[in-house]
């Protein structure tokens, strides 16, 4: 292995460590659930863009029609 592949490495491991420590004090039982919750919280701030947009585009279409 080349010398900066073990940094890097080493690098990782020690913020995989951070991570897991960081987890288990926000009360997640493993880095698998955080990282479920974490992609859900995504996942519904996009989705309400969306609607955010949408009710912006209706609103609009409505007040140029009267």
């Amino acid at each position: 292995m080349m010398p900066h592949m073990i940094v890097k490495n080493a690098a990782m491991t020690k913020d995989n460590a951070e991570n897991a420590a960081l987890v288990q004090t926000m009360g997640f039982e493993s880095n698998k659930e955080y990282n479920e919750i974490m992609f859900l919280r995504e996942i519904t701030h996009t989705v309400n863009m969306f609607n955010d947009m949408g009710d912006i585009v209706s609103l609009s279409y409505q007040l140029f029609i009267i």
